[in-house]
């Protein structure tokens, strides 16, 4: 995807059931006391835009994991979408791999930690009209040809209308804008010189390796 052509990027947290549940029994504690009731967002910014093919550098002394997930592209301005019209908004879809630094606390979008240089590939592109049933898409992040971590988007707390429903509540999605649905809980660690793919079965796949030394 030309990253040119792209507008805000925006992450969302806690949306697979299972990131979800793994972190469930510490929404009730200090300072949060209950889960959140709206989605939970964060932004990626264009710094962290990188391609397919491009080197992700690990920083010194860091543990990096791979958010493999996809992006909804938006297509046309979205302000106030109901749940059933949201998919008339929605130009097609990206693979996209959420790279982040390690870290346990998701409620509060820690952005020293996802926000770094390069730590935003986003690999190949499939037209709206070209898939036929989103919520059965399976992603796939495989590291050195192993298959790390499985993900279907019918897991997903907040499906694809919905998470545009809530974010265009109160804010402009614009035509450009690419809303990434969200990571599974167990997101895989890599190390300097890995490949990592993220493989999305109807939608395409993205692949990069990963440099280290960087501070």
């Amino acid at each position: 995807m030309n990253v040119a052509e792209i507008g805000t990027v925006y992450g969302t947290l806690l949306n697979f059931k299972g990131a979800y549940d793994a972190l469930e029994p510490q929404m009730h504690d200090e300072p949060y006391k209950a889960p959140p009731k709206a989605p939970v967002f964060y932004i990626k910014p264009k710094n962290t835009f990188a391609s397919d093919g491009d080197v992700i550098e690990k920083p010194v002394d860091e543990a990096i994991v791979m958010g493999g997930t996809i992006g909804v592209v938006m297509g046309q301005n979205a302000s106030r979408v109901a749940r059933d019209e949201a998919m008339a908004y929605v130009a097609g879809f990206v693979v996209a791999n959420d790279v982040a630094i390690a870290h346990d606390n998701f409620f509060r979008p820690a952005y020293p930690k996802r926000a770094r240089d390069g730590f935003l590939p986003l690999g190949d592109y499939k037209d709206k009209s070209e898939i036929h049933d989103i919520d059965n898409i399976e992603i796939q992040v495989l590291i050195n040809d192993e298959i790390k971590q499985t993900s279907i988007l019918s897991d997903l707390i907040r499906d694809i209308p919905t998470l545009i429903q809530d974010a265009s509540e109160f804010m402009t999605l614009s035509a450009g804008d690419i809303l990434l649905v969200g990571t599974d809980t167990n997101a895989p660690s890599a190390e300097p010189r890995d490949t990592v793919r993220v493989v999305v079965p109807g939608i395409g796949t993205l692949e990069n390796t990963i440099g280290g030394g960087r501070q």
